[in-house]
């Protein structure tokens, strides 16, 4: 047992320490050769002569070769853009590149050695190029490059002598902003092209090209995903483990020539009761994703209906059988309507049918529209005005849906959990036989539910067969159809592919309800997480702040990497340094990073720049020094902060303040407005201290006393023009010449980012408490209603903003205070969790007793009450740098009368449980040796504290009773007051 120790002793330890002591040796995994490797594989980028660049193609690529005898070692390295497959002597092996700006690319590393052998070998790589907008992957030219090093020496490299073809089964997918939907026919497979000895001679050679379009290569930053078969898929309903259950045989007498993608799906619907004309209408939102353009829409309606976009006519038909089916383009505030009338007079034979797709996503449907009977205003067309109009009810005439064929046989799997994952299937099946997979979140009432794009579509050929798909998708359930024809499925695997997290942390209390948040808390950002912090399962894109105050703060404490020889890196950053450098990497001329990246959204779009995530960008910088001592990283990433803060200097208005556009988050009264906003200038002010502080860290003096004077500056012109003396509050901001009322996100971000002096700190503090659970609003791209939710106070309603919100209320170090943030955990979260047991995972946003509510099932956002759970109810966290070598162990336990678990912190596990029986408070923790601790027990009876039988001398702080302790296990009590 290590001794105890004063607070005293402990603080001399601390001023002996080095001052930075760099943890970045802990997780450095790239290869020493790296440079080498690099400069080889950038000489050495081929492409197909028949797929030019620009043009969407699936590019095989061969190579055989004799070994004499099998290799002690195999290092393989290669990339390509846009993405690859890999297979070694017919095997899949690996599949990546990892997400990259082409700016900087990233080569992929893995021993070929367990899979080759004496005599002939292939080595065969499928490169998709996609240049279409991908929330995963930007527009540029087509290429691949390889290298193998047997036993450390050369062994061969991508040339011409390289054959290639595009012409296999995989075959040019749809545009799809997340999981691109594979279009695989069998029918035109070349024969066995991934195994030794196939005949590709008619394949012509690989052509060179010019590795400098790409810049300079660096080994993956990265760990290789783990992929790993799905133990527990199971046939719905009945939860038969599908093995038990093959083979499975599926068929229709449906001859329809099916194409991808497989057609619309929809509801019919008509107005509530019998109406001979209804009018039907929605306003468009693209919420902010650019999903308008392009899209396909089929309309049928029984009788007649005239479609109109914002008054003009689009089409027409009373042809209820073929109805309309074309192209629409759609922006922000775009007003769809539909005249439809009934020439049955009315009778409830009745229904309106509408299906739009975009890149294979259903963005709209007949539910989305709203109805009247009653004749409306004569600017119906072009209002965006909705009063008057009600919801549709379903017609109990025509089928409930459109979509595959009568006829189709289709069974559902659970997949045992939700997985970011893809199938690999063998089959037997009659020629051109078409299957389809189709991928969802949630079983609802007997029924897959949340779907995102059209999955996975494989035309057979006569015989038996397999094929795996090319892009895995964020799922819990599938649904696997036969759309014509007759397939017989022998073998059905889903292989699951996310970052190779450990589950290492744990929560455990004595409210169940807590325990659940938890684990589907950390089990949404795990499944989320592949070569990225994927923000959620439909888009699956790299956002500043869902990675850094979502993800990064959930799997810090719950999980570890993998590291060197078998090691582990806990509270593994390499993510958090992954999308802070593809922020830095989208930086454009103006200074700005881009909101979410590697991607190509455009100006167009509301989220191409995201004012308070560069902001954040800097926050979050700081964040990942803070847990590593990198200063090399700072330095990298230092050029783009200086020209970041440069470019946001130069927006200070006379008042002293930053005017720039707001944001975070949707339910901000002023989100998407340009304005001096209260909120924008916290982001900023923190960004100053943040910048300074990297910039003493660095060496960079003269530009930390720069930082630190604006942001001095800013504290005082804040507290100059955005204080309110009546409110005893502070305004949400100034727009134009209009001084704006207080809002609730304004005073929560004043006191976060510490721009409210200690004496406004009462008052600022009671305003928000009596406002922020308000009735919230939510806005998504544009801001129409900001006048109204700043009159109306409106409150926090996003799961996001809880970050702030629990921080905060747990500064305010009261009991009552320590209890809102269970309370708030229990009453916000309660249906999320509750309902959302068939996907385990949480939302975007809060959901409703009705299941209403509910945005994307698996969604970062959800998941902020984890760290709160581990870091404030276990009480186990780093205040100061992690170079510092010291935790905080402080329960928050509210009405808890049992909370245990392990918490997971830079330095390793920290398991500590705390039983509370009437008055006293009973504990024990474990912590890691060469860290010291400092304890201190909320709410506890002076000289009561009992360490391992001997009674200790605690100092007295406030609430607290404090005592510092060393590396080692403790069991203690303490009475209660």
């Amino acid at each position: 047992m290590q001794p105890h120790v004063t607070l005293v002793a402990l603080f001399a330890a601390c001023a002996r320490r080095l001052a930075s002591v760099s943890l970045l040796c802990l997780f450095t995994t790239l290869p020493m050769n790296a440079e080498s490797t690099a400069a080889r594989l950038q000489a050495s980028m081929i492409w197909s002569p028949e797929s030019p660049g620009g043009t969407q193609a699936y590019v095989a690529f061969r190579k055989e070769f004799d070994l004499a005898k099998p290799p002690a070692s195999a290092d393989f390295h290669l990339f390509a853009d846009s993405r690859y497959l890999l297979w070694v002597n017919g095997k899949q092996v690996l599949r990546g590149p990892c997400r990259f700006n082409p700016k900087r690319p990233e080569f992929d590393s893995t021993d070929l050695a367990p899979h080759l052998r004496e005599g002939r070998n292939s080595i065969v790589v499928l490169v998709h190029h996609y240049p279409a907008t991908n929330g995963r992957i930007m527009r540029h030219e087509p290429g691949l490059t390889a290298l193998l090093e047997i036993d450390g020496n050369e062994f061969l490299r991508s040339d011409p002598s390289w054959r290639c073809s595009p012409n296999t089964e995989y075959r040019p997918s749809p545009g799809a902003w997340s999981s691109i939907p594979d279009v695989i026919d069998g029918r035109v497979r070349p024969g066995e092209w991934t195994r030794p000895g196939f005949d590709d001679s008619a394949w012509q050679a690989a052509t060179p090209v010019d590795g400098n379009t790409w810049g300079s290569m660096h080994a993956r930053s990265i760990p290789l995903p783990r992929e790993s078969e799905l133990p527990d898929v199971q046939l719905k309903p009945g939860e038969y483990p599908i093995a038990e259950r093959l083979p499975i045989e599926l068929s229709t007498t449906d001859t329809r020539p099916w194409n991808y993608p497989g057609g619309f799906i929809g509801k019919w619907m008509w107005a509530p009761g019998a109406a001979k004309t209804v009018w039907f209408k929605t306003v468009w939102s693209n919420a902010g994703f650019g999903v308008g353009q392009g899209c396909d829409l089929r309309v049928l309606c029984d009788n007649r209906f005239t479609l109109y976009l914002n008054g003009r006519p689009v089409a027409t038909s009373d042809d209820v059988a073929t109805g309309w089916t074309g192209k629409l383009d759609v922006a922000d505030g775009d007003v769809i309507t539909i005249e439809a009338e009934d020439l049955e007079q009315g009778d409830h034979s009745a229904g309106l049918f509408v299906s739009m797709l975009n890149g294979g996503n259903a963005v709209l449907g007949t539910a989305d529209f709203l109805a009247t009977s009653t004749p409306p205003p004569s600017d119906w067309k072009t209002s965006p005005e909705l009063s008057g109009f009600s919801q549709l009810s379903p017609t109990n005439v025509h089928p409930a849906h459109i979509g595959p064929a009568a006829g189709t046989q289709s069974f559902v799997l659970d997949l045992g959990r939700m997985a970011m994952a893809y199938p690999t299937i063998e089959l037997e099946a009659d020629e051109g036989s078409v299957l389809q997979l189709q991928y969802a979140l949630r079983h609802v009432n007997g029924e897959p539910a949340e779907t995102y794009g059209v999955g996975t579509t494989y035309t057979a050929r006569a015989g038996r067969q397999s094929f795996v798909a090319a892009d895995q998708w964020c799922a819990r359930y599938v649904t696997v159809s036969c759309l014509a024809g007759r397939v017989k499925i022998l073998g059905f695997k889903m292989i699951d592919r996310r970052y190779p997290f450990e589950r290492v942390g744990s929560f455990k209390s004595s409210d169940p309800f807590l325990d659940r948040l938890w684990e589907m808390s950390v089990n949404t950002i795990e499944c989320t997480s592949d070569d990225a912090y994927g923000s959620d399962a439909r888009e699956r894109n790299e956002w500043v702040q869902d990675a850094a105050k979502a993800s990064f703060n959930t799997t810090r404490v719950a999980t570890a990497g993998p590291g060197i020889n078998g090691t582990k890196i806990h509270s593994d950053p390499r993510l958090l340094r992954n999308v802070l450098r593809h922020a830095a990497l989208s930086q454009i001329d103006d200074g700005s990073l881009l909101g979410t990246f590697p991607t190509d959204r455009g100006r167009e779009d509301p989220h191409y720049i995201i004012e308070d995530y560069n902001c954040q960008w800097v926050e979050a910088l700081k964040t990942y020094f803070d847990a590593t001592g990198d200063k090399h990283f700072v330095r990298e990433m230092w050029p783009q902060l200086v020209k970041l803060m440069d470019g946001f200097l130069k927006q200070v208005t006379p008042r002293g303040l930053l005017l720039a556009r707001e944001y975070t988050s949707f339910d901000n009264p002023l989100a998407y407005i340009t304005c001096e906003g209260a909120t924008i200038n916290s982001f900023f002010h923190q960004a100053l201290r943040d910048s300074a502080t990297l910039a003493r860290a660095i060496g960079e003096l003269d530009q930390a006393r720069s930082y630190t004077s604006a942001a001095d500056s800013l504290h005082d012109a804040f507290n100059r023009h955005f204080w309110l003396p009546d409110e005893g509050a502070y305004r949400a901001g100034i727009l134009g010449e209009e001084s704006l009322a207080p809002s609730a996100h304004a005073q929560l971000l004043a006191l976060h980012y510490g721009l409210v002096p200690d004496e406004r700190e009462d008052s600022t503090r009671r305003w928000f408490l009596a406002h922020y659970k308000n009735p919230s609003g939510f806005h998504c791209g544009s801001n129409p209603d900001s006048a109204q939710m700043i009159a109306g106070k409106s409150g926090i309603g996003m799961p996001i903003m809880f970050h702030w919100v629990f921080h905060e209320l747990y500064r305010m170090d009261q009991p009552a205070s320590d209890q809102e943030v269970m309370d708030q955990m229990r009453s916000r979260w309660k249906y999320m969790v509750e309902l959302q047991q068939d996907a385990g995972t949480l939302s975007e946003k809060f959901v409703h007793a009705d299941g209403s509510g509910a945005s994307e099932s698996c969604h970062n956002y959800g998941s902020i009450p984890a760290h709160f759970l581990s870091s404030y109810v276990l009480g186990v966290r780093r205040q100061l740098p992690a170079a510092e070598k010291q935790l905080l162990i402080e329960p928050r336990l509210g009405d808890l009368t049992l909370a245990e678990g392990t918490v997971v912190t830079e330095f390793g596990p920290v398991p500590v449980s705390w039983r509370r029986e009437s008055d006293r408070l009973e504990f024990t923790m474990e912590i890691p040796q060469g860290i010291d601790a400092v304890l201190r027990i909320p709410d506890a009876v002076p000289a009561s504290l009992v360490i391992d039988g001997c009674e200790s001398s605690p100092a007295t702080e406030g609430r607290y009773q404090v005592i510092a302790l060393t590396g080692g296990r403790y069991r203690g009590r303490v009475v209660l007051r």
